[in-house]
C-alpha cells in the first residue's frame, strides 16, 4: 500500500488528519515522485492532488533532511494569495513534521523579507515574480543553491502567457544556481499534455500522471427559449441541490444576474468575483462552505481550487465559450474522482445555443481547445538577461543563449536574436557591450538595477474608470483601462449595466456619457473578458449546422433528429427546438454555413462571410479583407465573431469581397497586419505595455496617445515592434490559422459561395451587435430624468440693489415674477452653491470699497445674471440651473425664445456641449 512506505511521522499526521486511504491521484503519482522523476500530475479539483505531490516530497526531505539545508522546497503558485485552504494545510503538515513554511510574495514586508534571507525556512510558498526577486538577492540566492524540488501548482494557469515564459527562464537560472532539481507540475484537466511536460522538463523525461479522464462528467444544455426565464430555471435547479456554483462569463454579467436571483428567487446567493474586496470574497466562500447560502454567483475567480466544501452541481451561464474552461468549472461539483461531476449550462438562443451544444458534445468526449506555449516573448527575454547580469556581472552573448534556450518557450531561439535583444539593451543605455576573446560579451549598467526590480512582474498595471452619465449626474459603472484605451473615443458606443452609452468625453479618471438609443452597434464593455472561441468549437458548430440542414432536406422524423442529438450533445428538447427553428428558415433561405466553406452574402452596406474557424482566425482574417478592400472602396468597418467576419462597406459588395479573398498574397499577409494595425487602438494599447516592460517609458506615468504614436514609429523596425505584434497574433489573432485557411481557399480545398442578400444566420451575427441585457431607456424617459434634475437644483437669490434680500431656492419653486421683498426691486442675481463669493463682492461693492480684478469679474456676472432675471423671470434661473451654464450661454439659451420642454431640452444640449469642450476652455483660461 502507497502510505505503508510513507515515514512513520507522515503516518501517524495522515491518522490525526483522518485521512484512510490514499486517492487515485495519490496512488498513480506516489511511486513517480518519490523516486525522483519529474512528473506532471492532471486533475481535478477535490482529488487530494496537493497532497498527492506534497506527501511524497514531504517524506523524502524527513529521510534526508541531515544532510539538507534551507531552503530545500519551492512550491510555486500563479495567486499572489495561496487560497487560504491549501496554506492552513501545508502550515499544519509543517508543524507535525516539524520544519519551516515561509509565505512570499509582493506584499511581504521589508522586515520580514530581511528575516527570510537571514533564517530561511525549508520550504517557501512564492509566485513566479517573487522568484525572480530571490535569484538576485545576495543572501537568498546562497540559499536557493539547496533547493532540490520545485512544485508548480496550477502550471496549465502559466504556459500561454508571458508569466509562464518568465517562470521556464527563471528556472534555467536556479538550475544555474540549484544544480538538477525534481520539478513536479500540478494541472486542470489539458489536451496537449506533452507540451506542458516539456514545459515544466525540457531537457529532462517527465512522466505524466492524468486522472482527469477517469472522472465522469454529466452535462446537460437547457434553453430559455420555453418561456422559463433563466431566473426560474436557476431557481429550479437550486431547489433540487444543496450546493450549487453558478459560473458567469464576466464580472458584468455575474453582478447583473445576481441583482436579478436577488429579486426575483426565493434563496438567498452572494457573488464573487475580482473586483470585490477580499473581505467580501471570503465572506461569500464561509456562508456557502457552512452551507449557508445554497448558490454563489461567480466568475473565474473559483476556478483555482478555492476551498468552497462540497458543490452538487455546477451552473454555467450562457456559453463557457471554451470546453476546457467548462470541464474545469464543472469539475468542482462531486468531490471526488469516483463521483460523477454535474454541469449544466443555460443557454439562450442563436449562436448560443449551438456554441454550448457543441461545447457539451466536445466535453462528453473529452475534446479539448489546443494548448498554446507562449514562444519566444522578448521583453521577457530582455528582463531575464538584466537578471542574469545583476546575477554574474558580466557574461558573453553566447552563455546567455545557452541559458535561454533550455526553456521551453525559447527552444527554438538563435543566438542572433539574443544578440539583437542585447543590441537594444545597450541603445537604451541598461547594458555595455564588448568583445573579448573573439566573442560578444555584455555587462550590467548602473541602472539596471532599477529596471529589474520594476518589472518583476509581466502582468500590466491598469487602472479603472468611472462612468458618469451627464443627464442624471450619476455614476454608473467602472471600466478597465483597456476598454477606454482601445474603444472609448468620444461618440462612440458601449453597453454596461444592461444600456447602450454613447461617449461624450474621456477625462484622466472618468468617462463622460449619455444614454443611446440609436440602432447602431454597441460594444460590451465586458468585451475585453470573454476568451476566445477557438477552432475546435467552431467547427463543431459548422458540423451540427451541416447535419440539421441534411436531416431536414431529407425530411427525417424530428423525434430521431432530437434523440441523435439529446445523445450526443445533450440538449433539450427547448434548445432542440430553437436551434432547429433557425436552419429551417436558412434551409429555406438556400445555403448552410458550415466547416467545409467560406459563405459570403451582402445586402445594402453590409457583407457577411460565413466562416466556422473561431474568434482568433476570424479576427486575422477579418482585418487581412478590410485592408486589402480599403485602399479600392475606402474606409471598411470590420467586426468578427467565431463564425462569421461582417464588414461595412462604404462602396462595393460581397462579388469583390470573396474576389480579395481568392487573390489574397500570403508572402505579404504578416507585412500587411504590421503595416495597418500600428495605428489601431489595439496596438497601441499593447505597444505601451511592452514600451513599459522594456523599459522605455516608465511603469507608473500615463501618457498621451500622441506621444505613444511617436515612439511606435521611432521604433517601427525594432523589437518593441515586433513583440507587441507577437503578443497580438498570439493572443487576439491566430495568423498562421487565417493563412492556412486562405491556402486551402486558393488550392480548392475549402470552397466560396456567393449570395445576394441576408440569411437568417447572417441576420443573427449582425442583430447580436444590438442586443441589450435590458430594454434601453427612450429618449423621453432619458429627457424626464434630465428635467426632473434641472427643476430640482438648488440656487441662491441675491439682490443686486439691496443685498439685504438672499434666499436659498430650488428651480421648480421659483415665481415667474421675481422681485426683492425688501425694497421691492426687480434686479435679482442667480448665484450657484458654490459661487457664495459672489454675495460677499455685492456688499462689499454697496459699502463702497474697492474691488479687486476678480472681485470686478464676479460682480459683473452677478449683475449680467440679474439682467436676465429682469427680462426672462423664472426661465433665467432653469437656464442657470444647468450644469456649466453660465451666464453668456445662458444668454444664449434664452434668446431663442423657448420655453417649457424645449427650454429644457436646449439646456440639455448645452451641457452635452460643456462636458465635451471643458477640457479645451479650463486650459485656454490657465494659460491665458
Amino acid at each position: 500500500m502507497v502510505w505503508g512506505n510513507l515515514s512513520r511521522e507522515i503516518r501517524n499526521a495522515l491518522k490525526e488528519r483522518g485521512f484512510k486511504k490514499p486517492t487515485l491521484a495519490q496512488i498513480e503519482s506516489f511511486e513517480h515522485i518519490v523516486s525522483n522523476r519529474n512528473t506532471l500530475l492532471i486533475a481535478p479539483t477535490g482529488v487530494g492532488k496537493t497532497e498527492a505531490v506534497l506527501l511524497p516530497v514531504f517524506d523524502r526531505f524527513l529521510r534526508e533532511r541531515e544532510r539538507l539545508k534551507p531552503i530545500s522546497i519551492l512550491y510555486i503558485t500563479p495567486l499572489r494569495s495561496l487560497n487560504r485552504d491549501m496554506l492552513s494545510r501545508i502550515l499544519w503538515w509543517s508543524e507535525r513534521l516539524g520544519f519551516e513554511v515561509s509565505v512570499r510574495h509582493g506584499d511581504t514586508g521589508r522586515y520580514e523579507r530581511g528575516m527570510q534571507a537571514a533564517n530561511p525556512a525549508d520550504m517557501f510558498i512564492i509566485t513566479p515574480e517573487t522568484l525572480q526577486a530571490m535569484l538576485v538577492g545576495k543572501q537568498l540566492r546562497k540559499h536557493l543553491a539547496n533547493v532540490k524540488w520545485v512544485i508548480i501548482d496550477e502550471v496549465h494557469e502559466l504556459v500561454g502567457n508571458k508569466r509562464g515564459a518568465q517562470l521556464a527562464i527563471g528556472l534555467e537560472r536556479l538550475k544555474m544556481l540549484a544544480g538538477d532539481f525534481q520539478i513536479i507540475g500540478i494541472s486542470a484537466t489539458i489536451r496537449d499534455k506533452q507540451e506542458v511536460a516539456k514545459f515544466i522538463s525540457p531537457n529532462k523525461d517527465c512522466v505524466i500522471v492524468d486522472v482527469t479522464e477517469k472522472k465522469r462528467v454529466c452535462v446537460s444544455v437547457i434553453s430559455t427559449s420555453d418561456g422559463k426565464s433563466d431566473v426560474e430555471i436557476i431557481e429550479r435547479l437550486v431547489a433540487r441541490h444543496n450546493s450549487v456554483l453558478i459560473f458567469t462569463n464576466t464580472r458584468e454579467q455575474a453582478e447583473f444576474l445576481s441583482a436579478r436571483l436577488r429579486t426575483l428567487s426565493q434563496f438567498p446567493i452572494e457573488t464573487h468575483h475580482s473586483s470585490l474586496s477580499r473581505d467580501v470574497r471570503v465572506a461569500g466562500e464561509r456562508l456557502f462552505k457552512e452551507g449557508k447560502i445554497k448558490a454563489l454567483v461567480c466568475t473565474s475567480s473559483l476556478e483555482l481550487g478555492i476551498d468552497i466544501g462540497s458543490v452538487d452541481l455546477v451552473i454555467q451561464y450562457f456559453s463557457p465559450r471554451q470546453v476546457s474552461k467548462f470541464l474545469q468549472r464543472s469539475g468542482r461539483s462531486g468531490h471526488k474522482v469516483e463521483m460523477v461531476s454535474k454541469g449544466v449550462i443555460i443557454t439562450k438562443h442563436g449562436d448560443d445555443c449551438f456554441e454550448s451544444a457543441a461545447i457539451a458534445g466536445l466535453a462528453k468526449k473529452n475534446m479539448l481547445e489546443p494548448t498554446i506555449i507562449y514562444k519566444k516573448a522578448m521583453d521577457v527575454l530582455m528582463h531575464q538577461i538584466a537578471g542574469l547580469l545583476m546575477e554574474y556581472s558580466k557574461l558573453s552573448v553566447r552563455k546567455v543563449w545557452d541559458v535561454v534556450k533550455h526553456a521551453y518557450p525559447y527552444n527554438d531561439i538563435k543566438i542572433e536574436e539574443v544578440m539583437d535583444v542585447c543590441s537594444f539593451m545597450r541603445e537604451v543605455r541598461l547594458i555595455s557591450m564588448f568583445e573579448e576573446g573573439k566573442e560578444a560579451w555584455i555587462r550590467a549598467r548602473r541602472g539596471l538595477w532599477k529596471y529589474y526590480y520594476e518589472n518583476l512582474s509581466t502582468i500590466p498595471d491598469t487602472k479603472t474608470y468611472k462612468v458618469v452619465d451627464i443627464v442624471s449626474g450619476k455614476e454608473v459603472a467602472t471600466l478597465d483601462e483597456e476598454f477606454v484605451n482601445i474603444y472609448c473615443l468620444p461618440n462612440a458606443r458601449f453597453i454596461v449595466k444592461g444600456q447602450a452609452w454613447r461617449v461624450v468625453d474621456v477625462r484622466e479618471q472618468s468617462v463622460m456619457v449619455e444614454p443611446y438609443t440609436g440602432r447602431e452597434a454597441s460594444i460590451p464593455a465586458w468585451i475585453g473578458e470573454l476568451i476566445p472561441v477557438h477552432a475546435n468549437v467552431a467547427m463543431e458548430v459548422g458540423k451540427i449546422r451541416r447535419l440539421l440542414g441534411k436531416w431536414i432536406a431529407e425530411e427525417k422524423d424530428k423525434e430521431d433528429m432530437y434523440r441523435y442529438m439529446k445523445e450526443h450533445y445533450s440538449i433539450d428538447i427547448h434548445a432542440f427546438n430553437s436551434m432547429l427553428d433557425i436552419m429551417k428558415r436558412q434551409v429555406k433561405y438556400s445555403f448552410i454555413p458550415d466547416e467545409q466553406a467560406v459563405y459570403i452574402e451582402g445586402e445594402g452596406d453590409y457583407v457577411v462571410i460565413h466562416s466556422c474557424n473561431g474568434s482568433m482566425v476570424n479576427e486575422a482574417l477579418g482585418k487581412i479583407i478590410a485592408f486589402l478592400l480599403t485602399p479600392k472602396i475606402g474606409s471598411v468597418v470590420m467586426e468578427s465573431d467565431p463564425y462569421r467576419i461582417i464588414l461595412r462597406l462604404q462602396r462595393g459588395n460581397e462579388e469583390m469581397v470573396a474576389e480579395v479573398l481568392k487573390s489574397v498574397d500570403l508572402s505579404i499577409v504578416k507585412q500587411l497586419l504590421a503595416m495597418h494595425m500600428k495605428n489601431s487602438e489595439l496596438f497601441m494599447w499593447r505597444f505601451t505595455h511592452v514600451a513599459k516592460r522594456m523599459g522605455i517609458i516608465k511603469r507608473d506615468a500615463s501618457y498621451g496617445k500622441g506621444y505613444i504614436r511617436k515612439l511606435v514609429d521611432v521604433y517601427q523596425s525594432d523589437i518593441p515592434f515586433k513583440e507587441t505584434l507577437n503578443e497580438i497574433f498570439t493572443e487576439k489573432m491566430d495568423v498562421e490559422g487565417a493563412m492556412e485557411m486562405i491556402k486551402k481557399i486558393r488550392c480548392g480545398q475549402m470552397g466560396i459561395f456567393v449570395k445576394k442578400g441576408l440569411s437568417p444566420l447572417a441576420t443573427i451575427g449582425i442583430e447580436a451587435r444590438f442586443e441589450l441585457v435590458t430594454t434601453p431607456s427612450m429618449e423621453s424617459e432619458i429627457f424626464d430624468v434630465f428635467k426632473k434634475r434641472i427643476m430640482d437644483t438648488k440656487l441662491m437669490l441675491v439682490c443686486f440693489n439691496c443685498a439685504r434680500y438672499i434666499e436659498h431656492v430650488i428651480a421648480r419653486d421659483v415665481p415667474q415674477d421675481i422681485k426683492c421683498p425688501k425694497c421691492g426691486a426687480k434686479l435679482i442675481g442667480i448665484v450657484k452653491p458654490w459661487e457664495e463669493e459672489k454675495v460677499k463682492v455685492l456688499e462689499k461693492y454697496l459699502r463702497g470699497k474697492k474691488l479687486n480684478k476678480e472681485e470686478d469679474r464676479m460682480l459683473t456676472e452677478l449683475l449680467e445674471s440679474a439682467t436676465l432675471t429682469i427680462t426672462y423671470g423664472k426661465q433665467a434661473v432653469i437656464a442657470m440651473a444647468g450644469r456649466g451654464v453660465g451666464v453668456a450661454t445662458a444668454k444664449r439659451i434664452l434668446a431663442k425664445m423657448k420655453s417649457g420642454d424645449e427650454l429644457i431640452m436646449e439646456i440639455m444640449r448645452a451641457e452635452r456641449e460643456y462636458v465635451r469642450t471643458k477640457r479645451y476652455w479650463e486650459i485656454e483660461r490657465y494659460e491665458t
